[in-house]
Order: C-alpha cells, then structure tokens, then sequence
C-alpha cells in the first residue's frame, strides 16, 4: 500500500500551528484547550501520524484541512465539535497501531471529547460511537483483506515456490560445481603439459644445433680421410715415373726428405681426422642425451607425482629405475683431445729423422 501524506504537507502543518495557538489560548474552555495540545502535538509529530493513521487519512483525511480553516475563521462551538470528532477518529487509529501507552495530553483529550459528547450534534456523537466501537473492526478488517497479508494467507504456496525454487538452483549449483572441477582437472593438465613444452623446445632447439655440428664433423671426416691417402699416392706417382723426377738421380737424402714430408702430412692429416672424428662421436652423445631428455619431459610431472606417493612407502622402490633412466648415455666431450695435442710428439719425431 502507497504510503498517504496527511500532517506532513505544508499546508495542513500551516492550519495545524494557527488553529492551535487559538484554541489554546481558551484555558478556561477545557475542550478547546485540549483539542488545541491535541493540534499541537499532531504538528510536532506529523511523520508518525501519518504512518499509524494511514486508513482514517483515506476515508476522512480531505476533511481536515477545511476543518482547521474553519477553526481559524470562526472558532464557534459547531466547528470545535465537528474538528474534536475527527480529531477523536485520527486518535482511534493512532491507539490501534502503537503498541505503547498513549501520552497523557493524548489521554486527557480523548477523556474530554467522552465527557463533553452529549453536548456535540447527533451525526457527531454517531461519530464518536462509530469510532469507538465500529472503526476499530473496520479497520483490522482492512488490514487483514491488503495485498500485504493477502500474501502472508498464501505462504504455504508461496514456501514450496521458494522450496522449488532452491532445489533448483541447488541442482544448478551443482553442476556449475561438477562443471568447474572438471575445468580446474583439465586446466591442471594442461598447465602440467605447458610447464615442460618450453623445456621440451629448448632441447629441440639444442638438438638442431647439434646436428649441424655433426653434419660438419662428418663432412670434415669424408675430406680428411682422402686427403691422408693423398700424400702417400702423390709419392709412388713421382717414384714411378709419373713426374718429372728421375728416380735414378734421387739419392738417399732426397727420399728421406720425401718420406718424412709424406709421413708428416699423412699424421697431420690423420689428427685432424681424429678430431673429427670424436667430434662426431660427441655431437652424437649429444644427441642421444637430448632426445632422452626430450622423452622424459612427456611424462616426467606424471613420475614425481607417483614417485612422491610410492616412496612414502618405500624409499628405495624407484632407485635401480632413477639409476637406469637418469644415468647418462656416455661420456661427456670433455675428453676430446686439444687442436695441438701430439704436436710435441711429432716435432720430436721429425728431429730424430733430420738427424740420422
């Protein structure tokens, strides 16, 4: 229900105040006097007789305003009885909705406006009689037939509405939950398999470097290994006739000199093949142990999850498996053998055959 403003408009606050400070001023007329504190105390209080005196504003509360106008023209007997009643109604109503005691200033009008009936006109002492005896029903009546406790006889309907209506969303609730664990599972497995796909590419990367490296050592292992048969066949060519060499005119000297050259070259040549040969041979360890790495980062969040669980139990449940699988291949390259490694040696050699 759309709350009704009575007291609270200006207008009838303005008739309130000036009807009050003249009937007031009759101290010796108890009626007047009483009916003006009533008109007082409405006015200082105007919000809450306009909340608790909602069905008297509706039915009779276009009567007040010309009511306290008129009291201000003419404060004669006729006028002071017919505002008293309507006064006397707005009360009845005020009493029925406050659950404490009413003032005493309210009490001592409602005693005078009794007493002194008998003095107001037959349609107000009908008034008076219907407010006291009549109103009261009327007006719980009232109460009870709004749409507000309309809906309260409805509560039993309106309790499985709202039951039905919690089982439903119960039920959604539900499936939002199931819903978002099977998310947050699959969120946490793909966060596993994204946590290594960096790795994973970082090797893949290494893996590429290293097999250009192997290509090269290969290719420097065919262009080595002809070049140490080179030496050995340009010799026999010259020797045999193929040049211009006379072999009979080549003397002890000049073969030796020829010999330790060819040898020489052919060592020389045979190093650096050795070295590339390791090369290859390290670069392909290499290989071995990153595609290794690569394979285990496809299940490597899988085996700390079950490797913390079983070891719980047992300790040393996965250690021949960690030995095996986390165990390197072969040696590092840390072994390969230095660009003059044997240079000492073949300087050595060289001298021991100038000085024979």
């Amino acid at each position: 229900m759309e709350k009704k403003i009575l007291f609270e408009t200006p207008e009838v606050r303005a008739a309130l105040t000036n009807a009050s400070a003249l009937l007031m001023a009759h101290r010796n007329a108890e009626l007047r006097y009483r009916l003006g504190l009533m008109l007082k105390t409405i006015s200082r209080h105007a919000t809450k007789f306009d909340e608790n005196c909602q069905v008297s504003i509706e039915w009779i509360g276009e009567h007040v305003l010309g009511e306290l106008r008129a009291i201000v023209e003419n404060q004669d007997d006729e006028n002071v009885y017919v505002l008293a009643t309507t006064i006397y109604r707005f009360i009845i109503e005020y009493d029925l909705s406050q659950k404490d005691e009413l003032s005493k200033d309210i009490r001592g009008f409602v005693r005078i406006v009794l007493d002194e009936s008998v003095k107001f006109s037959e349609n107000d002492r009908q008034q008076i009689s219907y407010a006291r005896q009549e109103m009261p029903i009327a007006i719980i009546k009232r109460i009870i037939n709004a749409d507000e406790i309309d809906s309260l006889r409805n509560v039993r309907q309106i309790s499985e509405r709202v039951e039905k209506t919690i089982e439903g969303w119960e039920g959604t609730l539900k499936r939002t939950e199931e819903t978002t664990v099977q998310l947050a599972e699959s969120l946490k497995k793909h966060t596993k398999d994204f946590n290594f796909v960096g790795l994973r590419e970082g090797f893949a990367e290494l893996a590429t470097q290293v097999e250009k490296e192997l290509t090269k050592a290969r290719v420097y292992m065919v262009i080595f290994g002809m070049l140490a048969a080179f030496p050995g066949v340009l010799d026999v060519w010259l020797i045999l006739g193929g040049g211009r060499l006379d072999a009979t005119k080549l003397t002890t000297y000049h073969l030796t000199l020829l010999a330790i050259a060819t040898v020489s070259t052919t060592v020389l040549i045979l190093y650096y093949f050795r070295i590339a040969l390791r090369k290859a041979d390290s670069c392909t360890a290499q290989l071995t142990q990153l595609r290794l790495r690569m394979s285990l980062c496809r299940f490597i969040q899988s085996y700390a999850d079950y490797s913390k669980e079983i070891k719980e139990k047992n300790a040393d449940a996965l250690s021949k498996f960690e030995a095996i699988i986390f165990s390197g291949i072969v040696s590092s390259e840390d072994k390969l053998p230095s660009t003059f490694d044997g240079l000492e040696q073949l300087t050595a050699f060289a001298k021991s055959v100038a000085g024979k």
